[in-house]
């Protein structure tokens, strides 16, 4: 049976709201139903007016929930290109190519650890990290699908990667992140590096 975003009121609070933070993709699909409704219009219909063709988004799939609608809490499918514009948008304070797509303190917040889950910082569905880098660390904002589909937004290096897999409800699918730091970082190179300088892989662990 077809369920509306107010039945899941009725059902038991496991803790207070904002006391335990929990991973659950259910939270962010039950948002996309609340959107539905305060803007009567099809979810579909949204992200395409307000995501897909501001970021200039030709060819993506939404993956659609029993009810018939579009689940928001992933398996969304997008070229690489338009995977990484994801990022590229927060990094750019909310704007692509100058238009704005989010609110510039929405895009902050989203990837700032405002809350500590799983011994990393979380912000609006990114994760927050710091990865090693020649002699320093720097902070990173992740969003890290299942099967290995990683986006890795470095703004400090204005570097943005999308990585690819299909290792899905494997355990393995952690090592898939460990390409950035132990394989992409060290190749990156800031002004006044030596750009003939040798590229050594890093341990590949994150911190």
């Amino acid at each position: 049976a077809r369920r509306e975003p107010e039945d899941y009121g009725g059902l038991p609070m496991e803790s207070d709201p904002g006391t335990h933070p929990v991973y659950c993709s259910i939270a962010a699909h039950l948002a996309g139903g609340v959107i539905a409704r305060v803007a009567k219009r099809s979810l579909p219909d949204l992200f395409r007016d307000l995501v897909a063709v501001p970021l200039e988004m030709r060819r993506y799939y939404l993956n659609l929930a029993p009810t018939g609608d579009p689940y928001m809490g992933g398996g969304v499918r997008f070229l690489p290109r338009d995977f990484m514009k994801l990022a590229q948008v927060h990094m750019d304070g909310g704007r692509w190519k100058g238009l704005r797509i989010l609110p510039e303190e929405w895009a902050r917040r989203s990837t700032s650890p405002l809350r500590d889950l799983r011994g990393r910082g979380y912000g609006y569905l990114w994760w927050v990290e710091d990865l090693p880098y020649k002699n320093r660390t720097v902070r990173a904002f992740l969003a890290l699908g299942n099967g290995g589909n990683n986006i890795v937004g470095i703004p400090e290096l204005d570097l943005v990667v999308a990585l690819y897999g299909a290792n899905y409800a494997s355990r393995t699918t952690g090592k898939i992140r460990e390409i950035v730091p132990r394989s992409i970082l060290p190749a990156v190179r800031e002004p006044g590096d030596d750009t003939k300088a040798h590229v050594v892989e890093g341990g590949g662990g994150n911190p």
